[in-house]
């Protein structure tokens, strides 16, 4: 969804599942963890692995640890065909080029949340900004009276899949002192092609506004 530098953010860790955004297999995942430099963070890896000469430092001392990554690799028996169709997946976006894929994700979304407001009005309340240096391919959207309601939101997901789109929910505290959550739609716009599914989204989501409300 978004180009990353891990090596320009500065970054010690990052984890990332392997079948969401990457669109790889099940059961997979991304750990980046910085494994050089004078001011590594302290790091405590336990491994749970049988092979405890390889998997841990000598007696536990931490001086002895010469790649911290690789503390994290052995887990015993490997599912090397799903590992290699992860590779496969970042080989593709590479391929296309994901500074192409962030731009292109970013643009569904806001065309997504100018169709939303054409249509919706005010009735329905945007979570996500319309900021470029904000934006992402996430969307939150409730155009419900009631935003605690979680049970019609949950009900129009479901109707909304059999009529062919498939969306989630989500909830959060809207303010940190708020005693109860408030619930939204959230929109992945990775998974659009074009303006015209787009259209078609927001065409089903206000038909179906209309009958429940």
């Amino acid at each position: 969804m978004i180009e990353l530098d891990f090596h320009d953010m500065g970054c010690d860790f990052y984890a990332a599942s392997g079948h969401k955004w990457q669109c790889g297999p099940g059961a997979t995942g991304i750990l980046y963890v910085r494994n050089h430099g004078d001011d590594l963070p302290e790091l405590w890896p336990q491994n749970s692995c049988l092979y405890s000469m390889i998997a841990q430092p000598v007696s536990n001392d931490r001086s002895r640890i010469k790649d911290i990554s690789g503390l994290f690799v052995l887990r015993g028996q490997e599912n090397y065909p799903a590992f290699q169709a992860m590779l496969d997946a970042c080989d593709m976006w590479e391929e296309i080029g994901r500074d192409r894929i962030e731009m292109y994700d970013c643009s569904l979304s806001s065309y997504l949340k100018k169709k939303i407001k054409e249509t919706f009005g005010d009735s329905a309340v945007l979570f996500s900004p319309d900021i470029p240096e904000f934006t992402s391919g996430l969307t939150a959207i409730n155009p419900f009276p009631d935003r605690g309601d979680g049970k019609t939101i949950e009900e129009f997901v479901k109707r909304l899949q059999e009529e062919g789109y498939v969306i989630r929910f989500t909830e959060f505290n809207l303010h940190v002192e708020d005693p109860k959550p408030t619930f939204a739609l959230r929109i992945s716009t990775h998974f659009f092609h074009d303006h015209s599914q787009i259209d078609g989204l927001v065409d089903a989501m206000h038909g179906l506004y209309r009958k429940i409300v």
